[in-house]
C-alpha cells in the first residue's frame, strides 16, 4: 500500500494490452464533452471517473482519485479488466 492510496497491480499480462488499454482511457479522458466511465479490474473492484481531473495518467499507469474512502489507487493497465463507456450501451474489453 502507497501513502494516501492504495496500488493495484498486475504481474502478469500483455504489454501490448497495457499500451492499448490505457490509450483508451486517456482518449476517454480528453473527449469533449466529458461524459463518466468506470474501470473494472482484474480483482473485480470498480473505479467511477465522473470528472476528467479525477484520473490521469502518469507513467504508464492510471491514477484515479477515488470517489469513496480509498483516496488515489494507481492502477497498472495489465489489472484492468474492462472499461465501462457510460455514453455507450456496454463496456469496451
Amino acid at each position: 500500500m502507497e501513502k494516501g492510496g492504495r496500488q493495484e497491480i498486475a504481474e502478469c499480462g500483455s504489454g501490448a494490452r497495457n499500451i492499448g488499454t490505457v490509450k483508451q482511457i486517456a482518449e476517454l479522458l480528453a473527449r469533449t464533452p466529458f461524459e463518466a466511465f468506470s474501470i473494472g479490474t482484474t480483482t473485480g473492484r470498480e473505479y467511477r471517473v465522473g470528472h476528467p481531473e479525477n484520473a490521469a495518467i502518469v507513467g504508464g499507469r492510471v491514477v484515479v482519485a477515488s470517489l469513496d474512502d480509498e483516496g488515489v489507487v494507481t492502477l497498472s493497465g495489465l489489472h484492468i479488466a474492462e472499461i465501462k463507456d457510460f455514453s455507450r450501451s456496454q463496456g469496451i474489453k
